[in-house]
């Protein structure tokens, strides 16, 4: 199984070996829009919340960027080289893009990846199909609406994002070109999106493509037409809730009040996020923290206890999952959430509490487990 594509002039992609395949959740919105404009502010970014962002008790930080990226717009031509540039390095083989098809031919945040393709941008990336509404959860609004409009808009969002899948910066995997969906199950004609993806294809002359879809948890039906499936962000299951968060869940849904953040430890949330019983079809995703008070305010979620060691045990899980099934046929893909969802507290990018600290143990990490898969490290 191989990473397929032209290799990027400078470097070949870190991943063409068996033993990683890694992706990170890469956000497109840190750059202006004329939706965020009137929804929320002229000159609205993800970097809006972040400034507005306050502790919410003692010991509480809120990561900020620092060099050598920082604060950027993804429509200086610099920046997306830059950071794939960063990821590279330490071992990513490839971004999941979020792309907002809304239906009807209404697209979102697609500019920096138009941007990109045009200028032939050193761009690692696939599309992931954020399938949702877009709403204001402080404000009990809704922004924008995802619609499901049968085969003619499935094939008219095909067609939009064909040369994406064209490009020779696009990840594939067995040369068949990889395309994410959020929610599958949100669709409520599936099976015809997928035909419709597929038919696309062919009409191009492109193999089918790869197909990965999220699940609500590990014991969701698989739906038809999913190569892989993982369970990125079906993880706030009911055993790891302290007590405290079921009293405010209380409030929150009897009284319609919150006073404050809920808080999860990330070692207890994210045990079992690997199951022991998990086939070769499911892509491990690993967290790179959680805090939602940016975006949500009192809302939130907050996630404590991330450090460079806690990091690396839940890294290593995921890659034990990956050599139980080396050999398998199946790709041993990996995801990463995210690279850099600054308002929600889950990134990679170097950042005012970590520094690089979760950057290069994610590449220790990688070198270890392609080295394991190459013969030249024991598997442990």
């Amino acid at each position: 199984m191989s990473l397929d594509g032209p290799a990027d002039a400078a470097a070949p992609p870190a991943g063409s070996g068996e033993g990683l395949l890694a992706l990170a959740f890469h956000l497109p919105q840190f750059h202006r829009i004329a939706e965020n404009d009137a929804w929320w502010e002229p000159g609205f970014t993800e970097w809006t919340h972040l400034a507005r962002a306050r502790a919410w008790r003692p010991g509480h930080r809120v990561r900020q960027p620092v060099p050598p990226l920082g604060r950027y717009d993804l429509l200086d031509p610099a920046v997306m080289p830059a950071q794939w540039a960063l990821a590279q390095a330490h071992g990513l083989d490839g971004f999941l893009v979020w792309d907002y098809w809304l239906g009807g031919g209404r697209r979102l945040l697609e500019r920096p990846l138009a941007q990109a393709l045009a200028r032939r941008l050193p761009f690692r990336y696939a599309l992931a199909w954020a399938n949702h509404s877009w709403a204001d959860q402080l404000r009990r609004r809704r922004l924008a609406e995802q619609r499901y409009l049968g085969r003619a808009d499935y094939a008219a969002h095909f067609e939009a994002s064909r040369p994406h899948l064209e490009s020779e910066h696009y990840v594939r995997i067995g040369g068949r070109p990889l395309v994410f969906v959020y929610k599958p199950e949100h669709i409520p004609d599936f099976a015809v999106w997928v035909d419709a993806w597929r038919e696309g294809c062919a009409r191009a002359g492109l193999p089918p493509p790869f197909l990965v879809g999220d699940l609500v948890n590990f014991r969701s039906r698989v739906p038809a037409g999913l190569d892989a499936w993982s369970c990125a962000f079906g993880f706030w299951t009911n055993w790891r809730k302290l007590w405290l968060n079921w009293i405010k869940e209380k409030a929150r849904t009897k009284l319609r009040i919150q006073s404050s953040p809920q808080h999860f430890d990330f070692e207890r949330l994210t045990a079992g996020f690997v199951p022991p019983e998990a086939p070769a079809e499911f892509v491990p995703t690993v967290l790179t923290g959680w805090d939602t008070t940016p975006r949500h305010g009192r809302n939130g979620v907050i996630v404590d206890g991330l450090n460079p060691a806690v990091f690396r045990r839940h890294l290593d899980a995921a890659g034990a999952h990956l050599r139980r099934h080396a050999g398998s046929g199946r790709p041993p893909l990996l995801f990463v959430k995210s690279w850099n969802e600054w308002a929600e507290g889950n990134l990679l990018e170097p950042d005012s509490v970590h520094g690089d600290a979760l950057l290069r143990e994610f590449a220790a990490f990688a070198q270890a487990q392609r080295e394991a898969a190459d013969g030249t490290a024991p598997c442990g």
